[in-house]
Formats: C-alpha cells, structure tokens, sequence
C-alpha cells in the first residue's frame, strides 16, 4: 500500500457491495477532518460514473448551481447547466431524463457545509429520495460529513452510516517507516491516527523539527489546525474551548471543569457529552466498577490533546517567532505526555488474542482506598469473563534498568497486598519502552509479565 491510502479494505468492500445491490442505497459517510474520507470516496469511485461535489459555506441556490455545472461536466454538455432549475429536486429530475442506463454515484462531500446554510436542504432530500429515487436501481447517494448528526440516516427511512475512524497503531508505522518504534510513538501521541497529519511528517527529519516546522511557526501547516477542526464541529465554539482546554489542564471531573470554566455545571455536562459524541474526549472509571458510574474526562483526540497542551497556551511566542521557547517546553514534557496516550496503546495490546495467559474480556483502570484511607492505584487491570483470572500492571514511558524493574515489581505487590485483589488469581506486569535485563527478570520471574519496545514491534509490525 501507499502513503495515500492505507488499511480500508472492508470500507471499500461496504461501499462496493452497495453499489451492487439493485436499488438506490444513500450513504453517509462519516468521520472527523483529515481521517482519509475523500480518499475513501476517490479510491470507490474508480471507474464507476459518478458527479463529485464539494459542497460550500455560500447559499443553498450557489451550491444548486454548482451541482448543475458537475452534472453537465458529467454529460460533456455545457448545455446542462444553461437549465434554469428552481430547486434541487428539479436539477436531480432532469438529471434522470438526460442519464442512461449506468448507475452513477452522486457525492456530495462536506455536506454539512450545505447543511450549514439550508436547515431545509435534509427534508428536500428526503422528499427527492421518497418521491424520486427510492425505487430506482440506478443511482447510490453519498453524503460526506465531518460529524454525525443525529436524524441523518433516519430521514431517508433506511440509509446506512459508515464511520471512518483513525487508522490503528498497525498502520500508523506505514507512513513513519523511517522512524525507530519511539519516534512512532511519539508521532502518534500527537496527531494518532489521522492519515491527512501523518502524511505531513518527514521521516528524513527528526520528530522535534517535524513538530517545529509543522506547529511552531505562523506558516506551519499545522499551527492553527485545531481552530479549523473546532470550528468544522461547532457554530458558538467558545465554551467547547474552555472545556477542552481545562481538560487539557488535568481537570477531569465534571464540577471541576465547570469550577475552571466559570460555567454552569449543567451547561458544561452537555458540552461533554457532546465532545464524547463526537470521539474528541474520552472518559476513564475504575473498571471493576462494573457500570462507570464517576467518569474522568480526558482529551481522547491526540491531535487536539497536543494542540492543547503546547500550541493554543504559547501562541503569543509562535506568533513573534519564538516557537524554538515553545520547543524547547515540548522537550521537557513530552515524555509524560506520551506515557498517558501510551497507556492507551498498551490497553490495545493487551486486549489482542494471544498476550496474555487468558481471553481478556476488559481492561481499563483501577484504584482503591486502603483501610487507613490511602488512595492507591495501578495503571491497568485486566481480567477474564468469569473473574476467575487477572493481569496487574503498571505502564512507564522511560528505559528500566534491571535493578529499577525489580524495584518496580515490588513496589506493585506491595499495593496489590493492600487490595482486593491480592485474594484473586492474578499475574504482575510491567511495561516499559524499553526493559533492560528483561531475559533474566523473566527467568527470576516467572509469574511477571515484561513488555516492551521488542514485543510491540514483533507485534504490531512483525
């Protein structure tokens, strides 16, 4: 595969067993800024008829027109779009006169762009779908957006929804293939897996003058990225700012959030809620819970996590051309900013078949109050269907020697000896980038489990 286009085999099969079903399919197609849907569509449409428009932030009639003008693109006949058409069922009619007998596929890309400036535009299609194409076997409809709207698919009574998310950390290491497995990391921490942010990185440069010529200057392509994906989701964005900035600032409770903001709390709760809708935040619960009663918010976007954290707050230095200060802070944190997104990763491998002794059922976090009141915690506990059986680990984004891993070790037993847990059937685990002596400590250890860099490597890239 290509830097182009990676890992979408079974959306193009979704897309291609649709368009060979005898009927007019409508597809909505959806997944944030940069995550590759356009080149999904471009990839399906490969010698297929189609009209392709991108849809505008002008006017419902400045959009009608355009799509006159692809259409009769499509016929090679200016003649098309000398029609005067009064609305958009009209210019769909006529369409379907001057068409043969081929199925084409209509795209409308950014559509809610078009939704933006028609409130209308979703029930005149509707209306055009019930009165003109639904028993027709010779069109496919699909609407591209950025974030799902809730009644999309329900107004063509039966559209189907296709959500094109990030690539995994598997594919991610396609597009930085001249980087070691820590500059993957490192990558990945701060854009995930958006292809459109990936493709920007230059393996031949180091992953802090990539972050420099991409964040840290006014020109850098990506320095005012977050602005527009922020304001591609949200019409009044200001209070979704302050929320993901004070989330950015470790406050994850939702009182506290609002505390920050100077919200009401209420308003802050649907601020959330819709963040988490969108995929932009996640939340943690201590997993043997069971229902996630007391939520901790986090910034689960990485780019947005990123931008966050070290662009929006150092803007007044990027903007007289000081990002090389800003640089110079990334530095110093970056490496506990990839241990949080990196515990993410290590959850993703641990759930994988074959990892650990038992089939996982779930892993997440844990914490605990000891009998004196103590809060003790451990970064992840994962544990079988039944109960039965349980892996305990702590996760570290720094190289152990064999000395601190044993320290490590210890220091884990003694608070599952404070737990619950410690009555249960249960293994220790350590993760690290890198463990040194990790032969011998297996050896020592032989009810301890050691990850590190050699096993997410043979892992994930073989």
């Amino acid at each position: 595969m290509t830097k182009a286009f990676v890992d979408r085999v079974n959306e193009l099969e979704f897309l291609e067993r649709l368009y060979r079903e005898p009927r007019c399919n409508v597809v909505f197609l959806v997944g944030r800024r940069g995550v590759g849907k356009t080149e999904l569509i471009v990839r399906f449409l490969r010698e297929k008829p189609y009209v392709y428009m991108v849809c505008d932030l002008t006017s419902s009639s400045a959009n009608l027109v355009k799509l006159s003008c692809m259409m009769a693109e499509f016929f090679d006949d200016p003649g098309f779009c000398d029609i005067s058409f009064k609305d958009w069922i009209d210019v769909f009619v006529e369409f379907l006169e001057w068409k043969g007998d081929e199925k084409v596929v209509v795209v409308f890309d950014d559509f809610e762009n078009l939704l933006q400036v028609d409130s209308r535009i979703l029930s005149t299609f509707a209306r055009l779908y019930r009165d003109y194409l639904s028993k027709r076997n010779d069109l496919m409809l699909v609407f591209c957006v950025s974030c799902h709207e809730g009644g999309l698919e329900k107004a063509f009574g039966g559209a189907y929804t296709l959500r094109v998310g990030e690539l995994g950390f598997r594919d991610v290491w396609k597009f930085l293939s001249g980087y070691s497995f820590g500059e993957v990391i490192y990558v990945w921490s701060c854009v995930g897996g958006v292809p459109r942010y990936l493709k920007l990185f230059d393996t031949s440069l180091s992953f802090y003058d990539n972050v420099m010529r991409l964040f840290l200057v006014r020109e850098g392509l990506l320095y005012r990225e977050g602005d527009y994906l922020l304001f591609r989701y949200f019409c009044d964005v200001r209070n979704f700012i302050l929320v993901l900035e004070a989330l950015s600032m470790g406050f994850c409770r939702i009182v506290d959030i609002a505390n920050f903001c100077g919200l009401d709390k209420a308003l802050v709760s649907r601020c959330v809620d819709r963040l988490v809708e969108l995929g932009l935040v996640g939340f943690d619960y201590r997993v043997l819970e069971g229902s996630p009663r007391r939520r901790f918010y986090f910034i689960r976007d990485w780019f947005l996590r990123f931008w966050f954290r070290f662009v929006l707050p150092y803007r007044d230095l990027i903007e007289v051309g000081e990002g090389d200060r800003v640089l110079e802070v990334i530095r110093v944190g970056i490496d506990d900013f990839v241990e949080f997104a990196f515990n993410f990763l290590v959850r993703d491998f641990i759930r994988s078949p074959g990892v650990l002794p038992f089939r996982v059922a779930k892993v997440g976090s844990y914490w605990w109050h000891t009998s004196s009141g103590e809060r003790l915690s451990v970064d992840f506990v994962a544990f079988d269907e039944e109960l039965e059986n349980f892996v305990v680990g702590d996760v570290f984004w720094r190289v152990l020697n064999e000395k601190e891993t044993r320290h490590k070790i210890w220091d884990l037993e003694d608070r599952i000896e404070r737990s619950k847990l410690r009555k249960r059937n249960h293994y220790l685990c350590i993760v690290a980038r890198e463990i040194r002596g990790k032969d011998r400590l297996r050896d020592d250890y032989p009810d301890v489990l050691f990850f590190d860099y050699v096993d997410f490597k043979k892992f994930y890239w073989g």
